[in-house]
């Protein structure tokens, strides 16, 4: 049985789904704290402009596959933000937003990450989870999921 993912880096959600290293099912059982806001992910509102130069990093000149990736990457925020399985880091000190991290982990049945977080960037998550022997793929840089477990 794989382990769960916890998608902590939109760019490095994007490059793994050009890849081909996280599926459908993947999102669908994942969890999601991004470094980007709702209006990024979402593409809403002066965002919206910006997604496209991260889909052409990510997938070159398969637009199409690009196009697909970010609509099954946004039905999975959707549903995710319906199952209590993302959090969003909104505005304020950074001790609140480390607190939403470890919120949305003990919530989803993790212990909390908060007294080893030094910061919120997606690598020193993905270090505190591991320092806490979290039973997660936290997926900060593709190249995470091209290793062997």
């Amino acid at each position: 049985m794989t382990k769960r993912k916890f998608y902590v880096s939109f760019t490095a959600l994007l490059h793994a789904l050009a890849r081909n290293l996280v599926s459908e099912v993947d999102l669908g059982d994942g969890l999601f704290f991004f470094e980007a806001s709702r209006l990024y992910v979402m593409g809403t509102g002066r965002c919206r402009d910006m997604i496209p130069k991260e889909l052409e990093q990510a997938f070159g000149n398969d637009t199409e596959g690009g196009r697909k990736a970010l609509e099954a990457v946004r039905r999975s925020v959707r549903r995710a933000d319906q199952l209590g399985t993302i959090a969003w880091q909104g505005g304020g000190k950074p001790s609140r937003t480390g607190a939403r991290v470890s919120d949305l982990l003990v919530k989803n049945g993790y212990t909390s990450i908060s007294g080893s977080l030094k910061s919120i960037t997606s690598p020193d998550i993905a270090i505190a989870c591991e320092q806490a022997g979290l039973d997660l793929v936290v997926v900060h840089n593709f190249s995470v999921l091209e290793r062997k477990d």
